[in-house]
């Protein structure tokens, strides 16, 4: 951060004790401990481009430098996307069926990605400013009346959902039940949130839905049932744009509309909630950046984008190689 902030740059927020720097990234142990910076930190140091043996799986090579890993996802037609971006081994079958935006490459990556780039201009995010404020007071008025709350119910969880359910013209208790769905999507291996843990009881009848996840079916059936109202009465909001005939002239497939809501269902409610959550608890553990902030509110800027720097909620995208790399 600049200014009167701290100018120092830790390399990274904090270590699980478990992590000795040699910890296995395949573990699903090893991310409940904590996300394993000291590992990571030794990869970059002494072995940039690691193979990683899996226990359920064929294993993976790990790119962790940074100049690397923009150098190999923009080369797309070394390194694919269609295969999938999850560690997750699916056949031609399931890939195809639950294939969205981020499991696809230009060219239709790219037909898809400007159907929806309309509604994210500058002029148009810019004019999402002023509501996010209004809806972030209202949700900060309600959980100041408890008194004592958890953030990240309270408040984590709420925001990013009820401003993406507004964006697709959902109403806010509608928005409610999305966050639900959406845990239950993203978190498929914990028992917290599904009777359907993957890995540890038979998914075989979801292996075509997002995430292998029942709630998958929910989210797809209320799609459709936005979709029927959004083609009788279109509205000025993200649903009605993903309706609109492409550039190509082709409207998107049921599937293809399906799989677009599941993923702005499951990105709207995953990364930016755990990014104001550990963006909170990086200012309450370092004090003077918290009261550095308070004093300065002209360092917000930089201060957004060293939270998303610091705090690093995606750990990870498969890419798959097309050829013998050397």
């Amino acid at each position: 951060m600049t200014g009167n902030m701290e100018t120092k740059v830790a390399r990274h927020p904090w270590t699980p004790d478990s992590d000795d720097g040699h910890v296995d990234l395949s573990s699903h142990d090893t991310w409940v401990a904590g996300t394993p910076y000291s590992t990571f930190q030794r990869m970059r140091d002494e072995d940039p481009v690691a193979w990683v043996d899996e226990a359920d799986g064929s294993g993976f090579w790990a790119v962790t430098r940074y100049d690397d890993v923009v150098d190999l996802n923009r080369r797309w037609g070394d390194f694919t996307s269609y295969q999938g971006i999850r560690l997750e081994e699916m056949d031609a079958e399931e890939t195809e069926a639950r294939r969205t935006l981020m499991e696809l490459d230009p060219p239709d990556h790219t037909r898809l990605r400007r159907l929806v780039n309309r509604g994210f201009t500058r002029m148009t995010v810019e004019s999402y400013e002023e509501p996010i404020r209004e809806l972030t007071v209202e949700i900060l008025d309600e959980a100041l009346t408890l008194g004592e709350f958890d953030f990240v119910a309270e408040v984590a969880r709420l925001l990013p959902m009820r401003m993406l359910g507004r964006l697709l013209g959902i109403p806010d208790d509608h928005a409610e039940q999305l966050v639900e769905w959406g845990d239950q999507l993203l978190s498929n291996s914990d028992p917290e949130y599904t009777d359907h843990v993957v890995d540890q009881v038979d998914t075989d009848e979801f292996r075509l839905i997002p995430f292998r996840s029942p709630a998958g079916l929910e989210v797809f059936r209320y799609a459709q049932k936005a979709a029927a109202e959004r083609r009788g009465c279109p509205h000025d909001d993200v649903i009605s744009r993903l309706l609109a005939t492409t550039t190509d002239g082709e409207p998107l497939s049921d599937l293809e509309f399906n799989n677009f809501f599941a993923l702005l269902v499951a990105a709207g409610n995953d990364t930016t909630r755990y990014s104001l959550t550990e963006g909170l608890r990086a200012l309450v553990d370092h004090p003077k950046q918290m009261q550095a902030l308070r004093n300065e509110q002209t360092l917000m800027g930089t201060a957004v984008e060293e939270i998303l720097r610091w705090t690093t909620v995606t750990t990870h995208f498969r890419r798959t190689a097309t050829s013998d790399q050397r």
